[in-house]
């Protein structure tokens, strides 16, 4: 429920089309992970960072607590980060786990994260828009 997308259809159409920039590829498991240690937040800060392999340090802006959590991740050529609501990338790393053990997260040239699972058939993509501030 509430996951019908309320866009009219030609942005739908140039989303869909969307070029990644910048990606890298986690595995489904470590992010369900992450999520889960950070706890509940609004907005999610994913930054990754350079290298072979990379890292991937999620921060909640939440600066009471100040959660952060570390992980490595596969190769990432050029680091890049967003903020992100927190339930909807929960909700997208739920609905995309069992399609892929492995994830590709990317960023568009407009910011917009986008996630997919590594399975060469795509069609699966999930956008979420980034989180001002």
């Amino acid at each position: 429920g509430g996951l019908e997308p309320s866009l009219p259809a030609s942005e739908a159409l140039s989303i869909a089309r969307t070029k990644v920039v910048k990606s890298t590829e986690v595995d489904s498991e470590t992010l369900s992970h992450i999520l889960d240690e950070l706890g509940k937040s609004d907005v999610v800060s994913l930054k990754f960072i350079q290298g072979s392999p990379g890292k991937l340090v999620a921060s909640t802006s939440d600066v009471a607590k100040g959660v952060e959590a570390e992980v490595q991740v596969g190769e990432v050529p050029e680091g890049f980060e967003a903020r992100v609501n927190m339930d909807l990338l929960a909700s997208a790393v739920e609905i995309l786990e069992p399609l892929a053990k492995t994830l590709r997260i990317g960023v568009d040239e407009k910011g917009i994260l986008v996630i997919e699972p590594v399975t060469g058939s795509g069609g699966t993509r999930i956008l979420i828009a980034p989180v001002e501030g």
